[in-house]
């Protein structure tokens, strides 16, 4: 998976930080952003494989970044997953009919979070849900 990038956006430090590193496991580059106007500029100039992308952010929320990606005819067909402490019942759906392709609960698992991550890479799945509390 060397020749994929990985757009992460996540302003919790602690956060990104497991999440580059699980992605530099896998071989996988990948870019970082911390708000979510960050996001969509580096989605735009990098055009990465996949983006893992929190929802409380500053700037734009996920939501808002995730309805520009979708209006993007360049990027509409990004993956997207939602990876986000967001978990209560009618969450995921929600991420889901937003435009999301995934949804990740925080605390992730770091075993379904590389799985999903993996799937999408590797165009084994077009849509993957995976929801995690430990």
């Amino acid at each position: 998976m060397k020749d994929k990038t990985v757009l992460v956006c996540e302003d919790h430090e602690i956060s990104r930080k497991l999440f580059t590193e699980l992605l530099s496991l896998l071989g996988c580059r990948h870019v970082v952003a911390t708000n979510g106007k960050d996001a969509l500029e580096l989605a735009r100039e990098h055009r990465p494989h996949l983006i893992a992308l929190d929802i409380g952010l500053p700037e734009m929320s996920g939501t808002e970044v995730v309805k520009a990606l979708c209006a993007d005819p360049e990027l509409m067909h990004t993956p997207v997953i939602a990876v986000t402490a967001h978990a209560m019942r009618g969450d995921e759906a929600q991420f889901l009919a937003m435009g999301f392709d995934a949804y990740v609960s925080k605390p992730i698992s770091v075993t379904h979070f590389l799985e999903t991550v993996t799937s999408f890479l590797t165009g084994a799945s077009a849509i993957a849900t995976v929801s995690v509390t430990s």
